[in-house]
């Protein structure tokens, strides 16, 4: 009686990527002799969500100071709140008044299913950008194995020819 035995050789990658928390930057207000002390408190609240009194107290220590942390995000969230200053400062030539009247902010990131001019905090915003990099990551760990399906390599190659 003869009896034939295959043996399959499998290889698994598993992908122990870390993935480390992003680098954190300083925003940073700087005194000027153009922008109102009143326009820099709305800016405060409005986009980096501080309260009347420490907007108020962050003003004086830029006022006094010449500039002042306002908030420690990582780099895009830090740079999109600069662009949204800058956006802030257009709109009616940054009069206050007209500020703190808005409902939104032009061109500020919203979530998917909020309502129309709700604005995402740093926290939604953060965890928004987290899960659109897992989505490229995921995505591209799947056109690495296509692509070594197609052309593979020699690790898989000896692999396969000592089977």
């Amino acid at each position: 009686m003869s009896t034939k035995t295959e043996v399959q050789q499998t290889q698994s990658t598993k992908s122990k990527t870390k993935i480390k928390p992003p680098s954190l930057y300083n925003v940073i207000y700087i005194n000027d002799d153009q922008t109102t002390m009143e326009f820099v408190v709305e800016s405060l609240k409005i986009i980096f969500y501080h309260t009347e009194e420490t907007a108020k107290e962050l003003t004086l220590k830029i006022h006094e100071d010449g500039s002042s942390v306002v908030k420690t995000l990582p780099y895009e969230i830090a740079e999109q709140k600069g662009v949204a200053i800058e956006d802030l400062a257009t709109i009616d030539g940054g009069n206050p008044t007209e500020i703190s009247e808005m409902a939104t902010v032009n061109n500020m990131p919203v979530a998917e299913d909020s309502a129309p001019g709700d604005v995402m905090d740093d926290a939604a915003l953060a965890a928004q950008y987290r899960s659109q990099a897992d989505t490229m990551f995921k995505e591209a760990k799947r056109l690495r194995e296509q692509a070594e399906e197609l052309v593979p390599t020699k690790k898989k190659k000896s692999v396969a020819e000592s089977a």
